[in-house]
């Protein structure tokens, strides 16, 4: 009587993001392995090897070696299932990659910094691991490709949207790139609220609340024009995201920005503000947009200049223009 064979032995294995993995199996004595692709029946996958390099693959799958045994040509009674896992990379700091598919590595450093290019338009942005335990981008944001010139928006009177005199063809509200000699380098582009939130009901005089004051990344309408993943930071009181940033890398201070322009945490820029048309305070002033809504012509947002700092000012006009920095969703 012949002996059928048995597996002795497996050992699945592992690879971030798609490509090749190389499983093993152990046969009993005078046997080898044959590989497939299901429990009973399937493919024939591999003849005659202990290992098996699947092809490329970019979802965890589990492959079957059965035992054969090379003189008798006896096989096992059943096939032993033997995981290829495929896991999501993780991007070490100083390393490129998506805003869309950024996936730090856990054991980052505070203050760690990635490139991040945001795939709708192509801009790289730096992103930065923060003392409040949050991914920031430290570059203000460039979206869309370019303000350019006015075109019309159906449905909304001149009241409701015209700081900044330049609406944009496919998006609510208003922008401008426009730049003059005191334009800091590094300045993005000044949004209305409106824009920002990427919503109608975000017009100047409206009572439409996201309700981004609790959770935020959960929620489609905090998202606004940062990339898929990201949300507009959130500016109401003590809780909010801008707050507890300006605690974290400057001291909570009410007095001086030093932390939040340090170009090694924050970074930020005195980009001014727009308001009916024209350009202020650029050179000494910051007006940064959050997601809180405040009333119905007023949102909160991070403004400060060199001798105050409140992250969360409750009396920015939606219909003014603001920068943008985005947060990762957590």
């Amino acid at each position: 009587m012949n002996v059928r064979p048995t597996i002795a032995a497996s050992t699945p294995a592992s690879r971030c993001g798609a490509g090749t993995v190389t499983i093993t199996a152990t046969p009993s004595s005078g046997a080898t392995i044959d590989w497939y692709s299901a429990a009973t029946n399937g493919t024939l996958l591999r003849s005659g090897s202990t290992a098996y390099t699947t092809p490329s693959i970019s979802t965890t799958t589990i492959y079957y070696a059965q035992a054969r045994n090379t003189t008798t040509g006896c096989i096992s009674t059943s096939r032993t299932a033997v995981t290829a896992t495929v896991t999501t990379c993780c991007h070490a700091p100083g390393t490129t990659a998506t805003m869309q598919d950024f996936n730090p590595c856990t054991d980052a450093a505070v203050n760690s910094t990635w490139n991040l290019t945001d795939t709708r338009n192509n801009v790289t942005y730096r992103v930065r691991l923060l003392a409040d335990g949050r991914y920031w981008m430290v570059d203000d944001l460039k979206y869309p490709t370019a303000c350019g010139t006015r075109t019309s928006v159906s449905g909304f009177s001149s009241s409701q949207s015209t700081a900044l005199g330049a609406n944009v063809s496919g998006f609510y509200g208003n922008c401008t790139s426009a730049t003059n000699t005191s334009t800091p380098a590094g300045r993005g582009y000044l949004y209305d609220w409106m824009f920002v939130m990427q919503n109608p009901e975000a017009r100047y005089g409206a009572s439409w609340d996201p309700g981004c004051t609790n959770n935020p990344g959960t929620k489609a309408a905090c998202r606004g024009i940062c990339p898929e993943g990201w949300h507009v930071p959130t500016g109401n009181g003590s809780t909010g995201e801008f707050t507890l940033l300006n605690k974290a890398v400057n001291s909570g201070s009410t007095s001086s920005p030093s932390g939040l322009l340090n170009t090694s945490t924050f970074s930020a820029v005195y980009g001014g503000y727009a308001s009916s048309g024209s350009l202020y305070y650029q050179g000494s002033s910051a007006n940064y947009w959050s997601s809180s809504y405040n009333y119905g012509n007023l949102a909160y947002g991070l403004v400060f200049n060199s001798t105050n700092v409140s992250p969360s000012r409750n009396d920015a006009y939606k219909n003014a223009g603001g920068l943008v920095r985005c947060i990762r969703n957590y």
